[in-house]
C-alpha cells in the first residue's frame, strides 16, 4: 500500500504515533542502546589489534544500524511530506 492511498485519518494517526514514540521513554532506551552500539563499533573498527574477520562483522554491524536509521528517517519525513502535501491540496479547494 502506497502511503497516498492511506486516508488523512490513518496518515493523521500514524503522525501522532510517530510523534508519542519519538517523545517516549522506549525511544530514548532505543536510541541510548543504538548510540552506545555504535560507538562499540567505532571504537573495535579503531583498533589495530582486531582480527580482520571481526573488523568485517564490525562494518556490517555498522552498515545495518545506518540503513536501519535511514529507514525510520524516510518513513517520518515522508509522513511529513504527505501530510503537508494534503494539507496543501485542501487548501487549494
Amino acid at each position: 500500500m502506497a502511503i497516498r492511498d492511506v486516508t488523512d485519518a490513518d496518515l493523521s494517526m500514524l503522525r501522532v504515533r510517530a510523534i508519542e514514540l519519538q517523545d517516549s521513554d522506549l525511544w530514548k532506551a532505543v536510541r541510548a542502546v543504538v548510540v552506545a552500539d555504535r560507538e562499540r563499533i567505532l571504537t573495535e573498527l579503531a583498533d589495530r589489534n582486531i582480527a580482520g574477520e571481526l573488523l568485517k562483522f564490525a562494518q556490517g554491524e555498522l552498515a545495518q544500524a545506518n540503513r536501519d536509521n535511514m529507514l525510520v528517517e524516510r518513513f517520518l519525513r515522508t509522513l511529513a511530506s504527505e501530510q503537508q502535501r494534503r494539507q496543501r491540496a485542501s487548501e487549494r479547494d
